[in-house]
């Protein structure tokens, strides 16, 4: 038997006296795509957030690969291969591709004791990754708000990627 990839045992999330998951369980194997419904208030965005680090879970345990994690901040969900893409997309209209691909973990080079950020290195991998989910940008250096509503979700999910 194959191990899941992600599994949540048991989640529970309170808020207070608020309870807004109540012993949620999901195993995702290699290879499954899930898709998470329920009604307004039903907890799919607080589940979604506990799994991707957002929340603590009140209760219950996460395993990645088999292994009990405990992550403290999304920026560790994201270690262990779990990331989220919001409705909102978390873009900034006015910058770059390449800037709102690589936000918050930008590559650098070094001179000295100095750190700037790569661009040509991430130029490259950013035209790669989005030619990868079928998007050819003019150039890396477009602004995001150039991009169609489609192509921008395709940053944000290549990013996430």
């Amino acid at each position: 038997m194959t191990t899941p990839l992600i599994e949540l045992v048991d989640i529970e999330k309170h808020f207070g006296p608020v309870i807004a998951l109540a012993g949620v369980s999901l195993s995702i194997m290699p290879g499954e795509c899930h898709c998470l419904l329920g009604d307004n208030g039903a907890g799919k965005s607080t589940f979604i957030k506990t799994m991707s680090g957002v929340h603590k879970p009140s209760a219950g345990k996460i395993l990645v690969g088999g292994k009990e994690v405990h992550f403290t901040s999304p920026r560790d969900a994201m270690a262990a291969g779990i990331a989220t893409v919001y409705q909102d997309l978390a873009m900034i209209p006015l910058m770059s591709v390449t800037r709102n691909f690589w936000m918050g973990q930008e590559p650098e080079k070094r001179l000295g004791p100095f750190k700037f950020f790569d661009f040509d290195k991430a130029n490259a991998i950013t035209m790669q990754e989005m030619a990868k989910m079928g998007i050819h940008l003019r150039e890396p250096t477009q602004a995001v708000g150039t991009l169609s509503g489609g192509e921008r979700q395709t940053v944000a999910i290549a990013r996430a990627v």
